[in-house]
C-alpha cells in the first residue's frame, strides 16, 4: 500500500525528470544508451542493462549509471538501484531525479532513515507541489517507521515504572513527528514523576494532536494531574469528560476515572 503510494509519484517523475539526451563525443555510446532506454520502457529489463553495459564499455556517463538503476529498480532489485543511483549521483550531484528514486528505493528497502534523507534532499530541491506533496506524505511515513520503536521502548518504560527514562524515549519519538501516543506517555510519566504542571501540559497537546489514542485518555491524565494539585473541580470536570468516551479503547481510562471521582467523593 505505501509502496504503491510512492509509485504513483514515480510515474509523474518518469516523463518529468527522464530525459535522454545525447551522451557526448562518443556516437556509439549514444545509439547504446537510446536503445537501453527504449527497451527498458518496453519492459525488458535484462536486455535494457545489457545495452547500458555494453555502452560503459566505451564511456562513464552518470546517465548510464541512472538508466541502469532505473531498470533495476523496476525489477525490484533495489539493491542494485542503489549501487547505481549512488555512483549517478557522485558523478553527478545536480541531477534532481536521482534523490527521489534514491529515497524510494531506500523506502523499499526498509532503510527509513536513509530514504527520509533522500525525502528532505528532495523537498530542498524543488517547488513543485505535484511533486512536493507526495513526497511529503512517504517522508511523514518515515518518520513514523523511525519514531515507533522508541514509543514501545517509552511503553515498556511505563510498565517496568521507568518513568524518567520513559521520558526520554517519548521525547524521542517527538523528534519524528506530533504523537498523540508520545504526549499521552509524557503526560502518565510526569504525573508519576510529580511534575503535574508539566502532565497537564502534555495532555493538553495528546488532544491537540489525536489521531491514535481514546479520545478520553488524555482527560484522566489532566484529571490526575489537578487532582494530585489539589484543584478538585477541575479534575471531577475533566474525570467526567474521560467517562464521556464509550469506546472499547478507553474501558481502562474510564474504570480509572470513575474510581477517581468515588476518591474525591469521599474526601
Amino acid at each position: 500500500m505505501k509502496i504503491f503510494k510512492l509509485l504513483l509519484t514515480v510515474f509523474f517523475l518518469a516523463f518529468v525528470t527522464l530525459n535522454a539526451q545525447a551522451l557526448d563525443k562518443n556516437n556509439d555510446a549514444k545509439k547504446l544508451y537510446n536503445q537501453a532506454t527504449r527497451l527498458r520502457k518496453s519492459g525488458n529489463f535484462e536486455g535494457a542493462l545489457e545495452k547500458y553495459d555494453a555502452a560503459l564499455k566505451l564511456v562513464d556517463d552518470y546517465r548510464l549509471h541512472f538508466g541502469k538503476a532505473q531498470a533495476y529498480r523496476q525489477m525490484r532489485k533495489y539493491k542494485e538501484a542503489v549501487n547505481e543511483y549512488e555512483i549517478a549521483l557522485k558523478e553527478n550531484p545536480d541531477y534532481f531525479a536521482t534523490y527521489f528514486y534514491l529515497g524510494f528505493s531506500y523506502f523499499a528497502l526498509k532503510n527509513y532513515e536513509k530514504a527520509k534523507q533522500f525525502f528532505e534532499e528532495t523537498l530542498t530541491r524543488t517547488k513543485n507541489k505535484r511533486i512536493k506533496k507526495p513526497v511529503e506524505k512517504n517522508l511523514a511515513i518515515c518518520n513514523v517507521k523511525l519514531a515507533f520503536p522508541f514509543l514501545l521502548k517509552g511503553q515498556a518504560n511505563i510498565n517496568r515504572g521507568e518513568y524518567s527514562q520513559a521520558i526520554k524515549n517519548f521525547k524521542k519519538v517527538l523528534e519524528y513527528y506530533d504523537s498523540d501516543a508520545a504526549y499521552l506517555g509524557l503526560a502518565n510519566a510526569s504525573i508519576e514523576l510529580g511534575k503535574y504542571k508539566d502532565g497537564l501540559e502534555y495532555a493538553s497537546k495528546a488532544i491537540a494532536h489525536r489521531k491514535t489514542i481514546p479520545q478520553g485518555s488524555p482527560y484522566f491524565f489532566l484529571g490526575l494531574a489537578y487532582e494530585k494539585m489539589g484543584q478538585t473541580e477541575q479534575a471531577k470536570q475533566n474525570f467526567k469528560l474521560c467517562l464521556r468516551d464509550k469506546s472499547k479503547a478507553n474501558k481502562g481510562f474510564r474504570k480509572r476515572a470513575k474510581y477517581e471521582l468515588k476518591q474525591l467523593k469521599n474526601k
